[in-house]
């Protein structure tokens, strides 16, 4: 039943439809480092993480699909079959005080 319901998010998140074939996505991560306070250096951290394979978006499913990710994806990653690009900068989103 687990499997099911993972299925059916996996479904709800990519569709049942073939998705676009990305053979590499590069995500360039611009935000400060979070945890203790003796981590604050005040400076962002600048991070690339690439993924790689066949179909980065079938890869996704799969991850989702074993539990190994969980939905609901961030929306970056939710939306990539919809995207038109294959590279990307994430900053952080201010916060409202």
């Amino acid at each position: 039943k687990a499997l099911q319901a993972t299925a059916a998010q996996r479904d709800d998140t990519f569709g049942t439809n073939a998705q676009p074939v990305l053979e590499k996505v590069e995500f360039k991560l611009m935000m400060p480092l979070r945890g203790s306070p003796a981590l604050d250096l005040g400076r962002l951290v600048d991070c690339r993480v690439k993924f790689e394979g066949p179909s980065v978006i079938e890869g996704l499913k799969q991850l989702v699909t074993a539990d190994v990710a969980v939905v609901p994806l961030p929306p970056y990653l939710a939306e990539l079959h919809s995207s038109s690009a294959s590279s990307f900068v994430l900053r952080e989103q201010p916060t409202s005080t």
